[in-house]
């Protein structure tokens, strides 16, 4: 009996990971340094005007969001946080949430994973 493997890869990037320093793409000086990536302002920050308009779709559809910001590692990674509520609420909100992200995401031209983090600090 011969054994099949399945293999899975993934290749990540954004304009903001640092290995793309010398690559010729916009703000190449603004980009976080590995671990230094938690709460950076604009321009360092690439995404902020993204998250902000899914925010404010959540808001549109009833998601109560508590906040968002960039998250710790490089390479895009965000979070965005929407107020807890019952069990059946939270499970609806949680797929509104992933298809509004995803929707507006495709709308600048990005894709959204939900790997819970596919890039180390």
């Amino acid at each position: 009996m011969t054994r099949r493997w399945q293999h899975g890869f993934y290749f990540i990037d954004s304009e903001e990971g640092r290995w793309n320093s010398g690559r010729e793409q916009h703000n190449l000086g603004y980009r976080p340094r590995y671990k230094e990536g938690y709460f950076p302002v604009p321009p360092t920050d690439h995404y902020m005007d993204l998250r902000t308009e899914m925010t404010l779709q959540m808001a549109a559809c009833g998601l109560e969001v508590e906040c968002h910001h960039h998250e710790v590692a490089t390479g895009g990674q965000t979070e965005i946080d929407i107020r807890f509520d019952t069990l059946l609420q939270s499970a609806d909100n949680m797929m509104k949430f992933k298809y509004i992200v995803r929707n507006v995401a495709h709308q600048y031209g990005k894709t959204v994973t939900f790997m819970p983090k596919p890039l180390l600090p």
